[in-house]
């Protein structure tokens, strides 16, 4: 396995929306050198989350599609992305929920761990099946 290297939300953004053709050339070598195993991209759950954020807000990309694009780049081949699971699994409810997507990510970590949230958001962390606290 080649160099191990953390992967910044402005290349892969440049690689799934192709909006500047240089950049994404260099993206796409990037990407290739991963799946032959030159290079092994580290993507966190920050990161997924910058990509979500600027895909919804910026981009205004259907939800469906933010979640389908962002899981496909998640589940290539060469990227390791911490917790990986739960972002998947935050990325599904995203989409199918209609909650936010930091939301949906807390949730699935509450899941794992069998911890409550503390929350003044209740109908996201209730369409998401979160047990909740709150002090009487």
């Amino acid at each position: 396995m080649g160099a191990d290297v953390w992967i910044d939300a402005n290349v892969v953004l440049r690689y799934l929306i192709r909006d500047d053709e240089e950049l994404f050339f260099l993206a796409s070598r990037v990407m290739e050198m991963a799946e032959r195993g030159e290079v092994r991209l580290h993507l966190s759950p920050v990161t997924v989350a910058e990509l979500v954020w600027v895909l919804d807000s910026f981009y205004d990309y259907p939800r469906n599609q933010v979640a389908e694009v962002v899981s496909s780049f998640v589940k290539a081949g060469g990227v390791a992305v911490e917790e990986r699971d739960l972002i998947i699994k935050a990325l599904e409810d995203y989409s199918n929920l209609n909650v936010d997507f930091i939301d949906a990510y807390i949730a699935a970590r509450a899941h794992a761990s069998k911890w409550p949230v503390v929350t003044f958001d209740r109908d996201h962390f209730k369409k998401l099946g979160v047990e909740q606290f709150m002090p009487d």
